[in-house]
């Protein structure tokens, strides 16, 4: 969808932003965390959104995210300049063509995410144990 499109077709804002805060304070048992890779874009992005079409503001409060990108560079032991997609062992990324469509993205994001939790890093060599 180019601009054109989203002038004529496109939703309110407001109206997705509190849809979208709606569906994040659903999780009744939870506090609702927001995650993609990389953090910084999309949460200034959706902040802004939801303090400026919202009264109740961001659903996630001003801190309840994470970063996936940080995440990889944690459990791989990388520093951050080498923790992009490129970098990163394929079978933590998602066989999802990247369309930089939101939902796609986000799909993809979710099953990045869902990766990085299951993954316990990479193989390490016996002289890189700790305390040895």
């Amino acid at each position: 969808m180019n601009r054109g499109q989203v002038a004529v077709e496109g939703r309110d804002p407001g109206g997705l932003s509190r849809r979208l805060g709606e569906t994040a304070e659903a999780a009744t048992d939870a506090s609702p965390v927001l995650v993609a890779h990389p953090l910084g874009f999309d949460w200034m992005f959706l902040y802004w959104y939801w303090t400026r079409f919202t009264e109740a503001g961001s659903p996630f409060g001003h801190s309840r995210h994470l970063d996936l990108k940080s995440m990889y560079a944690t459990k791989a032991g990388t520093p951050i300049r080498r923790s992009t997609k490129r970098q990163m062992p394929s079978e933590l990324l998602s066989d999802r063509p990247h369309t930089h469509n939101a939902l796609d993205d986000a799909v993809e994001q979710a099953e990045l995410f869902h990766n990085l939790v299951r993954w316990a890093g990479p193989p390490r060599r016996p002289s890189e144990g700790f305390g040895e």
